[in-house]
């Protein structure tokens, strides 16, 4: 009887399928979804369980052809497709599909899904495996790839090529086993964005601040990196540098020599002191040291005068420079969870000032003090 059903016309006109989230529709899902002559995005979020607290089934080969055959997936018109389901086996239907820009793998997965170069015009891939079945085969990328996302991959025994994959701009590389192995990358002239977060790495290898010239942002979070090379010089177009959870016990001086850049992250440290040369970064316009262990701000603090946002909480300041209202383009300030006994006057006079948190602090003020602060600033005490 479902197999006479007729999709309203106006359905054949849907351009989207967002969820499939239980496997019993795998039968009860007419097959006339093909009949989705539109239908560019299909995000198929499968639990074969049924319960997202008991373990997740394979898809064996049999099931998988029967799957991406009744959910249209061997429709070569689909542009962006999101897989969230365990496979053995991805069936031929997947390489069929030509059009194919955006594609996401969530699961484990079986020997069959390393080879992606067969879709031509893929420009995104991001590739998700489960801890109990990391990938141990090949993987092997299509020459127009634009951006890589690779999390829970193991790549010491099959490090993937990179090779003539000159129009990559992004890659993250996430909870992957042997990370150091395919981080000589080559000259990948369009690099902008590179993320080796969460890889429990201790340097970042020389080949990224050598090879890799039009680097914008890097993301070395979540590592156990102690020392910066001082080649990190050589990344002049560096915008966002994110060390954030590391063991670093001083602030890198390597990194003042970034003088484009816009962003640094180093919170979750054990940094005790900032070097003078820091007034080197003029341009930076986020400074997050919250959660480190620094004991006072050096003079040459205030001539960061781009800065819009700082994030010095949790550390063991007793005081701020006091001619830090030569910030004037600060809009947020945390100075909260410290030990300052006072506050700069300068400070409730920087006009652009919006919120200022000095709470838990050694601060005392009378009421009419209070009364007196301006009411331009939203102040946390």
């Amino acid at each position: 009887m479902i197999n006479q059903i007729k999709l309203p016309h106006p359905m054949k006109r849907f351009t989207s399928l967002s969820e499939i989230e239980d496997s019993e529709l795998i039968d009860k899902f007419p097959a006339l979804l093909r009949e989705l002559e539109s239908l560019k995005l299909l995000v198929a979020e499968l639990r074969l369980s049924g319960q997202s607290n008991k373990p997740r089934n394979k898809i064996n080969k049999n099931l998988s052809d029967k799957i991406f055959y009744n959910f249209g997936i061997s429709q070569g018109h689909i542009i962006e497709l999101n897989i969230n389901f365990d496979f053995d086996y991805i069936p031929d239907h997947l390489w069929n599909l030509e059009h194919l820009e955006k594609l996401t793998l969530q699961g484990v997965c079986g020997n069959s899904c390393g080879n992606f170069a067969r879709l031509k015009n893929l420009k995104s891939l991001g590739v998700f495996f489960t801890n109990k079945d990391r990938n141990h085969r090949r993987i092997v990328f299509p020459e127009n790839l634009q951006n890589l996302l690779m999390v829970n991959v193991d790549v010491r025994e099959n490090p993937p090529e990179f090779k003539n994959l000159n129009s990559l701009s992004k890659i993250i590389f996430r909870k992957v086993i042997g990370v150091e192995n395919i981080l000589n990358l080559g000259e990948l002239t369009n690099l902008s964005h590179l993320d080796i977060g969460e890889n429990n790495v201790e340097n970042i290898p020389e080949s990224v601040f050598n090879s890799f010239k039009n680097l914008k942002v890097l993301k070395a979070d979540t590592n156990s990196i102690k020392h910066i090379s001082e080649n990190i010089k050589n990344l002049e177009k560096l915008r966002v540098l994110d060390l954030d959870n590391n063991l670093f016990t001083h602030f890198p001086r390597e990194i003042t020599k970034l003088s484009n850049l816009r962003e640094l992250y180093i919170s979750n440290n054990a940094i005790q002191h900032i070097p003078r040369s820091i007034e080197r970064l003029k341009r930076l316009e986020i400074l997050n040291l919250a959660d480190n262990k620094i004991r006072s701000l050096p003079d040459e603090f205030v001539e960061l005068i781009g800065l819009k946002r700082v994030f010095l909480q949790n550390n063991k300041l007793v005081e701020l420079p006091e001619l830090v209202g030569k910030l004037t383009n600060l809009e947020r300030a945390y100075f909260n969870s410290n030990t300052i006994t006072q506050i700069p006057k300068s400070l409730f006079k920087i006009p652009n000032l919006k919120i200022l948190n000095i709470s838990s602090n050694r601060l005392v003020y009378s009421r009419e003090e209070v009364k007196s602060f301006p009411k331009h600033i939203y102040i946390t005490f």
